[in-house]
């Protein structure tokens, strides 16, 4: 997923959908909001996850 994101996000640049300006600043956002669902999606594959904790 993430590097067909990151293609279609470069072809738009290529094809100046996209000024450089742009570009960088959003580049950084995708990067970011892809780490967090990439941790989203760990974090629901997780067998620990149903499990609820107990205050001690």
């Amino acid at each position: 997923m993430r590097d067909h994101t990151h293609y279609q996000f470069g072809l738009s640049k290529r094809l100046e959908y996209l000024h450089e300006n742009n570009f960088t600043g959003c580049e950084l956002k995708l990067v970011e909001s892809e780490k967090v669902l990439g941790s989203l999606i760990r974090s629901l594959h997780s067998p620990n996850r149903l499990q609820s904790k107990q205050p001690e």
